[in-house]
């Protein structure tokens, strides 16, 4: 037979309470470890710094674009200054030294033949026009002449001539405009003129 407990109720109660709390602090416990670690593991990260990085970056490309800007324009400048030589240079050589072309002319003159004068122009001019005589008519507006004018011993002669001029390979084509028999020093001579298309 069992006894009446004579424990005191505030002890039982006092135990209760410790019992209640042995049984929930090791939960709790848990719980703010978990909640606690997280915590101090992000505060114990570096700070990241990958905005700044990016922002950095940005500054360095945007100082590189206006780099490479005043760089083309520098080179834009330079190109325009030496695309401006290079035209005045194509002007002042593109013309051809005809100094050099008329020599080459009169060395194809024999002792048959001699020049009497010589005329450069383009077929707008009106003595071009007339060497020319009707041949005017179907040449382009823009085209050059050389006109030679000179004298044969024979008409013979002329035709050798006109094959010499072309094989210098100076004119597009080579024609006889005119010809005829004159005296010239007392002798017989045939005067004849050449048209010699430059271009």
């Amino acid at each position: 037979m069992t006894g009446p407990d004579l424990t005191p109720m505030p002890f039982i109660k006092r135990m209760r309470k410790h019992a209640v709390i042995r049984r929930w602090i090791a939960p709790v416990a848990i719980c703010v470890i978990a909640a606690v670690v997280p915590i101090f593991l992000e505060l114990s990260k570096p700070a990241d710094t990958s905005g700044q990085i990016a922002q950095d970056r940005v500054t360095q490309a945007q100082s590189r674009i206006e780099s490479s800007k005043a760089q083309l324009a520098a080179q834009s400048a330079l190109y325009t200054q030496q695309e401006r030589e290079l035209k005045a240079e194509q002007h002042l050589t593109s013309r051809p030294d005809w100094s050099a072309v008329l020599v080459l002319v009169a060395r194809q003159f024999d002792e048959n033949l001699m020049m009497a004068g010589l005329q450069l122009d383009d077929i707008k001019n009106s003595r071009v026009r007339t060497a020319l005589g009707p041949l005017a008519a179907d040449v382009p507006d823009d085209s050059v002449w050389l006109i030679v004018n000179g004298f044969a011993a024979a008409n013979s002669d002329v035709p050798g001539l006109i094959m010499r001029l072309e094989a210098l390979g100076l004119f597009e084509r080579v024609v006889m405009t005119g010809s005829k028999r004159e005296l010239f020093s007392g002798s017989s001579r045939t005067t004849f003129t050449l048209a010699c298309r430059v271009q």
